[in-house]
């Protein structure tokens, strides 16, 4: 199962990048890091970054187009490897039950990407542009996957399985994931997912190669 290149949230494909280029990048992300450590992602602000990077508002725009797009660079690196797993994980779709099964597999490794990574992705969430994350190529990459599980589950036609596919990734929206970590545990919230995802999917006719 091939992976796709990922693209930062609100940004074009980055060319090549020159070494001075490469070094801002990396100078502006250690120092979003370190300031993410002494305050939660939503008060990270644009111009202490520029400060605490020692590059100017022009250089930080440049390499990314606003809050949310540095937000969701922080977690590239976790993205790729979230993409590794799955990749890992499932050596084609099944038909029937067992693409059901692979279904609930796939959306509780998304789930536990969001739990892990709430306060980046709620705060990148908050700021970016309307409808930024259904545009974004991380968020392609997860429908399209899902769409063809669920296609192979129920034998749904496209136009029904990218519905459901949506309707199933919106309640992964990192702010629901935080509110939920402040009433109850981790476990507590991942249990609760595996129940909503395995009901949303149990209702799916199986196919004829189930």
């Amino acid at each position: 199962m091939a992976t796709r290149e990922l693209q930062v949230l609100g940004q074009p494909e980055a060319p090549r990048e020159r070494a001075d280029a490469l070094r801002n990048r990396v100078r502006i992300l250690a120092a979003a890091r370190a300031m993410l450590l002494r305050m939660p992602a939503d008060a990270l602000c644009m111009d202490a970054l520029c400060a605490e990077a020692g590059v100017g508002k022009g250089t930080l725009y440049r390499r990314f187009v606003d809050k949310a797009a540095l937000l969701h660079a922080l977690l590239d690196e976790d993205e790729r490897a979230l993409q590794e797993d799955v990749r890992a994980s499932f050596h084609g779709v099944a038909r029937g039950a067992r693409a059901r099964a692979q279904a609930v597999e796939l959306l509780e490794k998304l789930h536990g990407f969001v739990i892990e990574h709430a306060d980046i992705l709620a705060a990148a969430e908050a700021s970016a542009k309307p409808s930024a994350r259904w545009a974004s190529a991380p968020y392609a990459w997860r429908r399209e996957l899902l769409v063809l599980m669920l296609e192979q589950a129920g034998g749904a036609p496209r136009g029904e399985a990218e519905h459901v596919a949506d309707l199933l990734l919106s309640s992964l929206a990192a702010e629901v994931a935080v509110r939920a970590l402040r009433c109850q545990g981790r476990v507590a919230v991942q249990r609760q997912a595996r129940a909503w995802f395995e009901g949303a999917l149990a209702s799916l006719a199986p196919s004829s190669g189930a």
